[in-house]
């Protein structure tokens, strides 16, 4: 979505519950088009030692892959010290353009952000994929993965936790017009930090699912799964309730 000059967010307050090392683009993006942000972060990202990584990333050939589903996954890799010698794959766009920011580029980027459709996407092959992972993260890419016919190395190497934003934040986003959830996680804490009264802008489906199964409203989901569809769908909110 190119940016634009009108302030289609003017008089708009909007909560944003990305962790705050992730939410500066989406903050400045926001503000940008006249909004007024509320940071209230409900998640934190601690990364684990896992040299094992590493040494995994190492052994990878030509035929082989390494799939990354979020850019704390690219920032694993970066911090492995170790460049690929095969090609990489990224669950969405803005995993894509983490890994290009660091000099590096995405081989296979699916058209929805979820796993099922990153395996489904790499289709085919009798290789490796090292998967640099999230301690939470699911079982889709690896089942879809290996009923493909690869070899997956998953490796745990980084943990994202809940936290509570101070009373001051929630108090603040408790009067915006709209929260933005970029996970199911940011869903999950939001409703845990008592926010549920503010109705929700959702980054893809697998977010939404999560957020209304634990009660939330969802007044819109973006049309694609990164920040640009985030905010566009925000923009759509806005100019339909002026």
């Amino acid at each position: 979505m190119a940016r634009t000059s009108t302030l289609a967010l003017a008089g708009r307050r909007i909560a944003v519950t990305r962790s705050s090392d992730r939410s500066p683009e989406l903050v400045d993006r926001l503000v940008d088009l006249g909004a007024s942000v509320v940071a209230a972060p409900v998640l934190a990202t601690t990364f684990l030692d896992s040299p094992e990584l590493a040494v995994a990333l190492r052994s990878l050939g030509p035929g082989d892959l390494v799939a990354l589903t979020s850019s704390n996954g690219v920032e694993a890799l970066v911090r492995s010290g170790v460049e690929p010698a095969c090609a990489v794959a990224a669950v969405g766009r803005a995993t894509a353009a983490a890994l290009e920011s660091n000099g590096l580029a995405a081989a296979i980027v699916p058209e929805r952000q979820t796993a099922a459709n990153l395996a489904s996407t790499i289709g085919r092959g009798g290789g490796r994929v090292v998967f640099v992972a999230a301690d939470a993260a699911g079982p889709d890419l690896e089942r879809g993965l290996e009923a493909n016919g690869w070899r997956v190395d998953r490796h745990d190497v980084y943990r994202t936790e809940l936290i509570t934003p101070d009373a001051a934040a929630m108090n603040a986003a408790a009067r915006c017009d709209w929260v933005t959830f970029t996970s199911g996680s940011t869903a999950q804490g939001w409703r845990a930090a008592g926010g549920e009264e503010v109705p929700g802008v959702s980054i893809g489906p697998s977010t939404t699912r999560v957020a209304e199964s634990i009660g939330l409203a969802v007044a819109a989901e973006a049309a694609t799964h990164d920040v640009d569809g985030l905010i566009a769908a925000v923009v759509g909110l806005a100019g339909t309730s002026s």
